[in-house]
């Protein structure tokens, strides 16, 4: 063979098999899942156990960046038994990975594996440890390693406490989102219940306030209602969680409430109905508890997501431009440049007719070029409006120069709209 070929292959060839080498010096080769329990057993060490697909470009990460690091490494090898399980099949298998197919199998089902590449660490007995997912940085993924190897952190210990009685209520909440996160509901809503009888509720309101508060809300919602007394203090009282998290999230929490136990029921039987919501039945039944401006504002935005899932176009329309009109033009495009971009193609652009509105799109388009010329994803925006509104010499001359500057930045896929773009308006064809 031509020694300039064998030197092709060898430099495509050695890098992976580099790789290689070095993660067989961290994961063993073992005939089955019953070896592995034996062989941690007698070394006395945890097992990890790499869960991977061969599809997935995330485990080749792994394995390129993170596997072959020398502290991650050294840490494996000094303090677990690694083996690496793939969990899907092919034609190319080699037998040793057929022999785990029943074993992956197994282990898939048991631990609900359902992303990749998905981390499991056991005791030498095969008790859990804990479950992470997803690549992580050699640093990162160092901590993790540290954190499953704490034994006081071991998932299976502090279930075995739980089980005794002996495991700290208060602590309780963090234990009931981990057996949520290895998908055991039922077990993980008895923890919570516990929990929230035996210490939340028997904190005083102005304490229940605290950064476990968020966790709560974001993993079991339910556990909270708005006629729960917590709510009207988060209301009179939005000073605490906001100092804890951000300014207005007492707000958002106010919001998100009020919109699913108040509202989300009305318009559900609405829907039940065929007929449209009585939105000023809503502010007013929101106005009993709430300030005016808080009930005027949630009812709008429920409207408005009401009419963007009725597709009812028309009111989308009306209803976003006033939302930007009262909040000012220059407030919304400090908000979001982007957004306000979209909201004129997407919305205002495609969806309506109106002469009304369209001008509103154009003002908004004139304002986020003066802030941004060059921006051409925005010109071919503001040209696409004008030419809806018939301003077809104006439209086309903008629509060249966004295809000249797409060009010029050597954007294949935004000249190529834009030029059936031009091609349309040339010849007096709709462009929406």
């Amino acid at each position: 063979m031509n020694k300039i070929i064998i030197g092709i292959l060898l430099y495509a060839i050695l890098p992976k098999l580099s790789i290689a080498q070095k993660n067989d010096e961290v994961f063993r080769l073992l005939p089955n899942w019953q070896a592995v329990l034996d062989k941690a057993k007698e070394e006395n060490k945890n097992i990890f156990v790499d869960l991977y697909a061969t599809w997935c470009a995330p485990c080749k990460a792994m394995d390129a960046e993170v596997y072959t690091d020398p502290t991650v490494q050294r840490y494996l090898t000094e303090n677990f038994l690694s083996i690496k399980v793939q969990l899907d099949k092919t034609k190319n298998d080699l037998p040793i990975i057929q022999s785990w197919y029943d074993s992956a199998a197994e282990i898939s089902k048991t631990y609900h594996i359902n992303s990749f590449p998905s981390f499991l660490f056991l005791s030498p007995n095969g008790e859990l440890l804990k479950m992470d997912s997803g690549f992580k940085e050699a640093t990162l993924f160092l901590q993790v390693l540290k954190m499953a190897n704490n034994q006081d952190e071991a998932y299976y210990v502090q279930l075995k406490k739980y089980n005794e009685g002996s495991f700290p209520t208060k602590k309780l909440l963090g234990l009931a989102i981990k057996t949520k996160q290895y998908h055991n509901d039922s077990l993980a809503n008895q923890m919570l219940m516990k929990y929230k009888q035996e210490w939340f509720d028997r904190q005083a309101l102005g304490q229940q306030l605290d950064k476990d508060f968020g966790e709560l809300i974001i993993n079991f919602p339910k556990t909270i209602s708005e006629s729960d007394k917590i709510v009207n203090y988060i209301y009179r009282n939005p000073n605490i969680l906001d100092s804890i998290f951000r300014p207005g999230v007492s707000a958002d929490y106010i919001r998100y409430f009020v919109s699913r136990d108040v509202i989300d029921p009305i318009i559900n039987e609405a829907e039940r109905s065929q007929k449209e919501p009585d939105w000023k039945g809503i502010e007013n039944k929101i106005s009993e508890k709430y300030d005016p401006k808080i009930s005027q504002s949630i009812t709008f935005d429920n409207k408005l997501a009401w009419y963007y899932k009725q597709k009812d176009w028309e009111n989308v329309v009306k209803f976003e431009i006033e939302k930007i009109e009262k909040k000012g033009l220059s407030s919304a495009i400090k908000t979001s440049t982007l957004g306000i971009n979209n909201l004129v193609f997407d919305v205002i652009f495609k969806k309506s007719n109106k002469t009304e509105y369209l001008l509103k799109g154009a003002e908004y388009m004139e304002a986020l070029l003066k802030i941004n010329p060059d921006r051409y994803g925005w010109i071919d925006t503001y040209a696409n409006v004008l030419y809806k509104l018939g301003r077809k010499k104006e439209a086309i001359e903008l629509e060249k120069k966004a295809l000249m500057m797409a060009k010029v930045k050597n954007n294949k896929s935004d000249e190529k709209e834009f030029q059936n773009t031009l091609k349309l308006m040339i010849a007096d064809q709709p462009t929406w």
